[in-house]
């Protein structure tokens, strides 16, 4: 960066995350705190994430961390994120993949393999993208809402 303040701020916020920086082109990540109609995520709610992972994209996961401490939520099954790379994770015929965020375990065990424990207060999911395609970085492809089903 040549402008230095820019600069500096950049390395500040970079410092005050949990999380080292990377580059863009290793990965992308996005952060959610509310609902597709602007409601805080929390606990005491169910949601659905309809996710098409693009087809580019090396990998990808969705991590679970409350709010506002950025802590990695516990749960009963020490699940504390859903990818490409979790096993038994069901799939959609085009390759999408319905992400079951709530505190509760859902009661169809079939349902379970895509279910990612949240806090019972506050929560954030945050979405990355490992080794993008142009279509992320470029912003062709944008994440999907957190859709409130209750």
């Amino acid at each position: 960066m040549t402008d230095r303040d820019q600069a500096r701020l950049a390395r500040a916020m970079a410092a005050r995350q949990p999380i080292g920086a990377t580059h863009g082109y290793e990965s992308i990540e996005a952060t959610c705190l509310v609902d597709v109609e602007g409601r805080r995520l929390t606990g005491a709610h169910r949601y659905i994430f309809d996710l098409a992972p693009p087809p580019p994209a090396a990998e990808w996961s969705v991590t679970m961390y409350d709010a506002p401490e950025y802590y990695l939520v516990d749960n009963s099954l020490h699940r504390f994120s859903l990818g490409s790379r979790t096993r038994d994770l069901r799939r959609g015929p085009d390759g999408s993949v319905r992400v079951l965020i709530q505190s509760d375990p859902p009661s169809d065990e079939v349902e379970q393999a895509n279910w990612l424990p949240a806090a019972t207060g506050d929560f954030r999911p945050t979405l990355r993208i490992y080794g993008p395609g142009e279509d992320v970085l470029d912003g062709t492809y944008a994440p999907p809402p957190i859709r409130r089903v209750d």
